[in-house]
């Protein structure tokens, strides 16, 4: 789970390979998101593009979040 996953998505299933690939939600501003709200955006487009791909699966670890992370 890094930066810009949907683009890893994308290389990903171009070269034929499956992943377990997950957007990061984290409280301070990164490569693609201001915020903790604009990456768990970002996570749930993501989720919304790869649900059902064969060779992109999205996971959820909530262990990591933060208590505003979990309550959304």
């Amino acid at each position: 789970m890094y930066y810009f996953e949907e683009e890893v998505a994308r290389a990903t299933k171009e070269a034929g390979m499956r992943g377990v690939l997950g957007q990061t939600v984290i409280g301070f501003p990164v490569a693609d998101a201001e915020d903790a709200a604009e990456g768990l955006a970002r996570a749930e487009r993501f989720i919304r593009t790869f649900k059902g791909d064969p060779l992109v699966v999205p996971p959820w670890r909530r262990t990591r979040c933060t208590p505003w992370t979990r309550s959304r």
